[in-house]
């Protein structure tokens, strides 16, 4: 406190001595007296030192009970200030504030308010999370505080996407929508409307969640309140790169920055992952570690367990590009068994990674086992993002395991989901063509390639080994190797060692049609080296094959 004299004791020992001292109603007031000082020569800042007032008054009020309704009200008022306070600091501290302030809350509202608190910091113990604020609806409900009950049934929508349900998700946001309704404007009813946006363009519903989005700017801008600004920005943006325009990318990034900036750390760590998992979809692999790395960090600084969780997972991807799979397994290994995941979108991941790993490393049958529980998962989930690939991929385990009925079902099922989400097409499409084309399915592998997205140059790019199947297929080789050729240099370039050693492979198989053995070779020599270092048993035995099929071609 500046301009006052300020004392310490000499030692800890003599401060406790001095403290045991004081009989229980001396402690009781003088701390209440402190409480009263600092709030009073606190003034504006009073915010700062909100978590100490909270601890004298309850410590005060815990040496003395007292049927006193207004010290309680206190305390809780300087309890719920602090965790606002802590929540962008220390996530654990907010939870211990919130779990204080269900303790001193005076009536419905208030314990309404600090439970929808307690389950934010609880999101990762989802059980408990789900009955806070099932709790938090109820309290919330009797005391007529319809705002209240929006925030919590927002964050129990949430809570129900995280946990794999769509269809509880879906349902619930449609309940935030009618509580809204009639509210005057407020930060509040912003943050619950681009909530709910955020839960259609999951589901690929990116139209209604630019009205919707667009409807959260403007309350939030009519309220001032940046934080819901900068979330409707990140939204927005993802919306508009799903629907196949690569100027959202402008919008995610800036809302990453303003979230930064306000020290809004939860909302920071979902933005990194929406963003890194844009960057590496459009092949930049290595800004997409680099992000979610910087998200892990400031996540682990700030106690954000989930958030933390969620991060892992989207590092995967990239690694998965990059050729790391060595840590990528080790990632899983480190991950997957953890209690706190289970039963969520995170676990269904995380096992979707392992199966297709176990796939790649040279183990088929044994993916295929894993694989249709994971794909029901993702199927529940109603998320395109899960599902799109979840099929995509499973063609080609599917055809690998010998299952080649459950291969041309999955490709019926992607066929269905292509009308919709044709940019989740672009992105997934290139890993089963060659897969649909051995199912011998090559009209539904035309129409596939017709309706995938194309806006962005690396997908564009990526589809071109897809028109190579297809050109190949009809006999024409020399154009399937023209279309390889710049996808092969550019993802040299970009360091995507998957991509770049599955279309040499591709590659190679034209150039042996094409009688040139020594090209072949050099790709196949290229591609085993990458595929050693991945540890890609799979794809080495399709060396293998390419190779055998070259002697045969040349006598040797």
């Amino acid at each position: 406190m500046q301009g006052h004299d300020e004392y310490a004791f000499g030692h800890v020992l003599i401060r406790d001595v001095a403290y045991a001292r004081l009989t229980r109603d001396e402690r009781a007031r003088l701390h209440a007296s402190t409480a009263r000082w600092l709030e009073a020569v606190s003034g504006d800042r009073v915010n700062e030192v909100a978590e100490l007032i909270a601890h004298h008054l309850s410590t005060s009020y815990e040496l003395s009970p007292a049927d006193d309704p207004e010290m309680k009200r206190r305390i809780y008022r300087f309890l719920m200030t602090a965790l606002e306070r802590a929540a962008m600091l220390d996530a654990k501290a907010a939870l211990a504030l919130a779990r204080r302030a269900v303790e001193f809350a005076s009536d419905d509202r208030e314990l309404g308010r600090a439970l929808i608190e307690v389950g934010q910091g609880l999101f990762s113990s989802t059980d408990e999370a789900i009955s806070g604020f099932e709790t938090a609806i109820d309290a919330l409900q009797r005391a007529g505080d319809r705002e209240g009950e929006v925030k919590a049934t927002m964050w129990l929508g949430r809570l129900r996407w995280y946990m794999g349900d769509g269809g509880a998700s879906d349902a619930l946001g449609d309940r935030v929508l009618e509580l809204v309704e009639g509210l005057p404007a407020s930060s509040v009813v912003a943050d619950a409307i681009v909530a709910v946006a955020s839960g259609l363009q999951l589901h690929g519903r990116e139209d209604e969640a630019l009205d919707l989005v667009e409807r959260g700017l403007a309350v939030a801008q009519a309220v001032g309140d940046t934080r819901v600004f900068a979330r409707a920005l990140v939204i927005k943006g993802s919306a508009v790169i799903q629907i196949g325009d690569a100027e959202g990318l402008g919008d995610i990034e800036e809302g990453l920055k303003i979230q930064l900036d306000l020290n809004e750390a939860r909302a920071a760590m979902s933005t990194y992952n929406n963003l890194a998992t844009v960057l590496n979809d459009n092949g930049d692999s290595h800004r997409s570690r680099e992000q979610i790395t910087e998200a892990i960090a400031l996540g682990e600084a700030r106690g954000l367990t989930s958030q933390v969780d969620w991060s892992h997972l989207t590092l995967v991807e990239s690694l998965f590009m990059l050729g790391e799979w060595d840590r990528l397994w080790t990632i899983l290994d480190e991950r997957e068994d953890m209690e706190r995941i289970r039963g969520t979108q995170i676990h269904m991941a995380l096992r979707f990674w392992r199966c297709l790993l176990l796939h790649f490393r040279g183990t088929p049958k044994q993916a295929w086992q894993m694989f249709p529980s994971i794909l029901d998962l993702a199927r529940d989930a109603k998320d395109p993002q899960a599902v799109v690939p979840s099929v995509a991929f499973g063609i080609g385990m599917a055809l690998d395991a010998g299952e080649v009925a459950s291969g041309r079902r999955l490709v019926s099922e992607l066929v269905e989901l292509s009308a919709e989400h044709p940019v989740f097409l672009g992105f997934h499409l290139s890993w089963a063509g060659g897969a649909v084309a051995q199912l011998g399915m090559l009209d539904e592998l035309a129409l596939l390639s017709r309706r995938a997205g194309r806006s962005y140059p690396w997908i564009a790019l990526r589809m071109q080994s897809v028109d190579a199947v297809l050109s190949a297929s009809a006999g024409r080789h020399s154009e399937a190797f023209e279309l390889l050729e710049p996808l092969i240099i550019e993802a040299d370039q970009r360091g995507i060692r998957v991509v770049a050693m599955a279309a040499r492979i591709q590659a190679a198989r034209s150039a042996v049609a094409l009688g040139d053995t020594d090209g072949a070779n050099e790709l196949l020599d290229a591609a085993a080296r990458d595929a050693g270092l991945m540890g890609a048993g799979l794809f080495l035995q399709r060396i293998d094959e390419i190779r055998g099929e070259a002697e045969a071609a040349t006598g040797t």
